[in-house]
């Protein structure tokens, strides 16, 4: 069920990576709040809101739900019954400077969402351009004649705005390259909407996926909670290893470490490691023994909190600490207050 949540992802990713293609970012970032599209994957539907549209981040809702003919061209109508009725509901949130980065949350589920790179071969794309063809290279009805010249009519999906149909849109087609091994996806944009309105992904021998839009439309602002991150949290108990102390952090994705000191305030300079465990990514401190004079770490945020950690050896020159009573979190509202 999140396959579309990556899909869509690896779209934004593949834009804002690529500055020589701009196109499609520029397209996002002129979109107001509340601009949508809805689109269907055989008995699936999938529907794709900006809810947050900042100089800094994009944040989207994402709606997954089974497809009912009453929705074509009436979705603002049957949105609370969709809702309810929803497989996936996703609030997405990305950097803007760095597509890698981005956090979800899972309003069904009441949950953050950990998005695993082999969780699905689309992540791939995070490395891919979107490329606009030329008319003669678009999508074509029926067939391609064995002899002779190709005189098909040119494919161009309907495309309806908050239910009505749109006569002669302007619109163009896309494709990303390098291919994703044998397969190739190509998609149409159109001027109202700066989503994908049509989609697929074919290999030579066969079509794997095709989303196709029935609806989409601007200034929805149906309420809706933001994405906010999770609390940091320490993974693994701090550990010595001759001069060495090592502590393991989660990190939330849009926040990062200011600074590391003792409970006097005094500066620890540690050397940072990027790890990604099979549950989460996080993060690996070290730090030479001998410059913590305290029995106590405190990690300072970006977001303004603190982590504070009671490094206590279990036993005298133990290389494990005991930290279970000894790690806390002071908010930014804790910290004013302090």
């Amino acid at each position: 069920m999140m396959r579309f949540c990556f899909l869509f992802l690896c779209f934004l990713s593949v834009a804002w990576a690529t500055p020589k293609v701009p196109m499609f970012l520029s397209l996002l970032k002129q979109n107001e709040v509340g601009d949508f599209v809805v689109l269907r994957q055989g008995k699936l539907c999938h529907f794709v809101r900006i809810v947050e549209n900042t100089p800094a981040y994009l944040s989207l809702e994402e709606l997954t739900f089974p497809y009912d003919s009453a929705y074509n061209r009436h979705f603002r109508e049957y949105y609370p019954r969709i809702r309810e009725k929803a497989l996936d509901h996703i609030v997405l949130k990305v950097d803007v400077a760095n597509p890698a980065k981005y956090g979800a949350y899972s309003i069904k589920d009441k949950s953050h969402v950990q998005f695993e790179e082999k969780s699905s071969p689309l992540l791939e794309l995070f490395s891919r351009r979107m490329v606009k063809l030329p008319v003669k290279d678009y999508r074509k009805i029926g067939p391609r004649p064995k002899v002779g010249p190709d005189n098909r009519k040119t494919f161009i999906p309907t495309f309806y705005l908050d239910g009505e149909k749109v006569e002669s849109p302007s619109y163009a087609m896309f494709r990303i390259t390098p291919p994703l091994g044998d397969k190739q996806i190509t998609f149409y944009l159109f001027d109202n909407i700066a989503f994908p309105y049509w989609l697929s992904i074919e290999s030579p021998s066969r079509e794997w996926l095709r989303l196709t839009g029935i609806d989409a439309g601007k200034n929805f602002k149906e309420n809706l909670p933001l994405y906010e991150d999770p609390p940091p949290f320490v993974v693994k108990a701090p550990q010595r290893n001759h001069n060495r102390l090592s502590v393991s952090l989660f990190i939330p994705p849009f926040q990062k470490i200011v600074r590391v000191t003792d409970n006097n305030d005094t500066p620890i300079s540690p050397k940072e490691y990027s790890f990604s465990s099979a549950e989460k990514p996080f993060t690996l401190f070290q730090t030479d023994t001998n410059s913590v004079k305290t029995k106590e770490l405190r990690i300072h945020l970006s977001g303004g909190a603190v982590l504070r950690i009671d490094l206590k050896p279990v036993f005298e020159y133990d290389e494990y600490y005991d930290f279970s009573d000894g790690a806390s979190l002071e908010t930014p509202a804790q910290n004013k207050k302090n």
